[in-house]
C-alpha cells in the first residue's frame, strides 16, 4: 500500500488485526464463489474514495497470492477497515503540519502563544520557528503550513496566514480550529492547475467505455501527461471495478501511476452511454502520481460535490465549455 500510494498504515496494528481476521472469511467466500451482497457498496465508495481505491489495490494482490477472483462487495467489505484505518491515522500523520509565530508583543507572550498552540493541536502541528515581524522572509513564508501572527502582515494575502491574539481565550482556539479544518479542506481548489484546457472534449464520440477511455487516454499520451504503462493500468483499474458513480458521471483513473503532475481530462459526449450499468456522459479521466495520492479523496469529491449534488453534469451537458466547468467546479461552496 505505502509503494502504490505513498501512505503507510504499517504501524497500524488494529488495521492489520482486523484485515487479519477478516481476511479468513473473505477469502474462504472467494475461494467456494460465495458471492454475498454489500448493502451499503455505494455508500462506501463515493463517501470513502480513497479508502476504496485502497482497498482496490489490495484486492489485486489478494488475487495474485491466493489466485481467486475478487468482487465489488467484497472490495467494499475491505475499504470499511482501510476507511477506519485513515480516520485513526488522520490526526498522528509524522507532524505533517508546520508553523512559524510571528509576534510584536514580546518574547513571554509569543512563548505562551506557542506553549497554548501546541497543548491544543500538538498532534497535527509543529510550531517550528518564534520570531519578528522583520525576520519574516518570503522564504520562511513558503517553508511553513502555516503562519499564526499577533499583528496584520501587509501585502500577505495567504490562505496559510491566521491572525490570532497574544493571550488566546478558548473562542480564540475554537476559531483557529475551524481555519485549520478549513485549510485543509481546500487545500485542492486551484483547479486550473488541475484540469487543463487542451484536455477538454465538448463533443466526444464513443461507443463504450472503453472506447471513451481510450480516446482521453491517448489525448493525455500526445500532450505528455502520461504514458502507456499508466494507460494500460486505468484499464485495468476500470476491470477490477466500475468507475461510474451516477448522475451520468464516471472518473476512471489508474492502479499505477508514476507520472509528476496532477492532471485531468475531461471528456462530454455527444451522446450518453451505458457504462456498465448506468449511464454516463460526462468523463473525468484522473491521473494522480502516487507520491500525490493523499490529494484523491479531496479531487473524487469536489468533482461529486459540483456534478452529483449540484446537478453540474447536465449543466455541463447543456453548456458544454471549459469555462462553465471552472464555474462550476469554483461554486461548490
Amino acid at each position: 500500500m505505502k509503494l502504490n500510494t505513498n501512505i503507510d498504515l504499517s504501524d497500524d496494528n488494529e488495521l492489520i488485526s482486523g484485515l487479519t481476521i477478516h481476511l479468513i472469511a473473505a477469502i474462504n467466500r472467494l475461494k467456494f464463489n460465495m458471492n454475498i451482497r454489500n448493502g451499503i457498496l455505494e455508500s462506501i465508495k463515493n463517501n470513502y474514495p480513497l479508502a476504496f481505491e485502497m482497498a482496490i489495490i489490495a484486492s489485486e494482490v489478494i488475487e495474485q497470492e491466493e489466485n481467486v477472483k475478487t468482487n465489488e462487495n467484497e472490495i467494499g467489505f475491505l475499504a470499511i477497515h482501510f476507511g477506519a484505518s485513515l480516520e485513526r491515522n488522520k490526526l498522528n500523520e509524522e507532524m505533517g503540519k508546520t508553523a512559524i509565530i510571528v509576534c510584536a508583543t514580546g518574547l513571554s507572550t509569543a512563548l505562551l502563544l506557542k506553549s497554548k498552540l501546541q497543548r491544543r493541536f500538538g498532534g497535527i502541528l509543529k510550531i517550528t520557528r518564534v520570531m519578528s515581524f522583520y525576520e519574516l522572509t518570503e522564504q520562511i513564508i513558503n517553508s511553513v503550513d502555516f503562519i499564526f501572527s499577533t499583528v496584520p502582515i501587509p501585502k500577505l494575502d495567504n490562505k496559510k496566514f491566521i491572525l490570532v491574539e497574544p493571550i488566546m481565550t478558548e473562542d480564540d482556539l475554537l476559531s483557529v480550529e475551524k481555519q485549520l479544518n478549513k485549510n485543509e479542506e481546500n487545500n485542492f481548489t486551484n483547479y486550473r492547475l488541475f484540469f487543463k484546457e487542451d484536455l477538454f472534449f465538448p463533443s466526444l464520440e464513443a461507443t463504450s467505455s472503453y472506447n471513451a477511455i481510450e480516446q482521453l487516454a491517448d489525448a493525455m499520451i500526445q500532450h505528455g501527461y502520461i504514458d502507456n504503462q499508466v494507460k494500460q493500468s486505468i484499464f485495468e483499474r476500470e476491470n477490477m471495478a466500475s468507475t461510474e458513480i451516477g448522475g451520468m458521471i464516471a472518473i476512471p483513473h489508474a492502479l499505477e501511476n508514476h507520472m509528476s503532475e496532477v492532471t485531468i481530462s475531461v471528456g462530454i459526449l455527444k451522446n450518453p452511454i451505458i457504462w456498465n450499468k448506468e449511464k454516463v456522459q460526462v468523463i473525468f479521466l484522473l491521473s494522480i502520481p502516487k507520491h500525490l495520492y493523499k490529494l484523491w479523496e479531496n479531487i473524487f469529491k469536489s468533482i461529486y460535490k459540483a456534478f452529483i449534488d449540484k446537478y453540474g453534469s447536465y449543466k455541463l451537458v447543456t453548456d458544454p465549455k471549459f469555462e462553465t466547468l471552472m464555474q462550476l467546479l469554483n461554486n461548490i461552496d
